[in-house]
C-alpha cells in the first residue's frame, strides 16, 4: 500500500533511511522509521510505501509533525487543592510541584524534548512543535501528583488536565 503526504512550501521536510526530520517556524520534529517502510520525496508531496497499518500510523506521525512545525500543539493543565496550597516553578527541563499535600520535598516532573512549560497563577500551558512530547509532558506532570495512600474521593488535590 502507498500514501500521499502534501508538503506545505513553509515546511521543509528531510528523509534519511533512519527518520524524517519535519522543519517550520515553530520548531523541529524527527521521527523514526520502520525499516519496513519506503519513503520517497517527489516535489510537494511525499510517498510512503510499505505495509497497510505501517504506511497509516507513518502518514498520521508525518501530519502531526507538520501541523506542529506550523501552528504548534498546547494542552492546558489546572492545578487543583483544598488542603495545601501547591506551588510550581520550571527549572531548565524539570517542573517541580512545591508543598503538595503538605510534602516538604519537591515532586520533580521532567519535560520531554523541546517543549515550553509556562504557568499563570493556577493554570500551566505546555506547548512546542511535538505533540508526543507536549502530551508525555503533560503525563509527566500529571503522574508527579498522582495520590498514594490517601483516599482519592478526599483528597483531590493535584494537576488535571482542562477540555476546552
Amino acid at each position: 500500500m502507498d500514501a500521499v503526504v502534501e508538503i506545505p512550501k513553509e515546511v521543509d521536510i528531510t528523509v534519511t533511511p533512519e527518520a524524517v526530520t519535519v522543519k517550520g517556524a515553530k520548531g523541529e520534529v524527527s521521527i523514526p522509521l520502520s525499516k519496513k517502510l519506503s519513503l520517497n520525496r517527489e516535489n510537494d508531496s511525499l510517498k510512503i510505501v510499505g505495509p497497510k497499518m505501517f504506511v497509516n500510523t507513518c502518514k498520521a506521525h508525518i501530519l502531526n509533525a507538520i501541523k506542529g512545525v506550523m501552528q504548534g500543539h498546547e494542552m492546558k493543565m489546572s492545578v487543583l487543592y483544598s488542603h495545601f496550597p501547591i506551588k510550581i516553578e520550571v527549572k531548565g527541563n524539570e517542573i517541580h510541584i512545591k508543598n503538595f499535600l503538605g510534602a516538604k520535598v519537591d515532586r520533580i516532573a521532567k519535560v520531554v524534548g523541546n517543549t515550553q512549560v509556562k504557568v499563570k497563577g493556577k493554570e500551566v500551558i505546555i506547548q512546542g512543535p511535538d505533540i508526543y512530547g507536549v502530551g508525555q509532558t503533560a503525563a509527566n506532570l500529571r503522574g508527579a501528583t498522582r495520590i498514594r495512600g490517601k483516599d482519592e474521593r478526599i483528597f483531590q488535590d493535584g494537576i488535571y488536565l482542562v477540555r476546552e
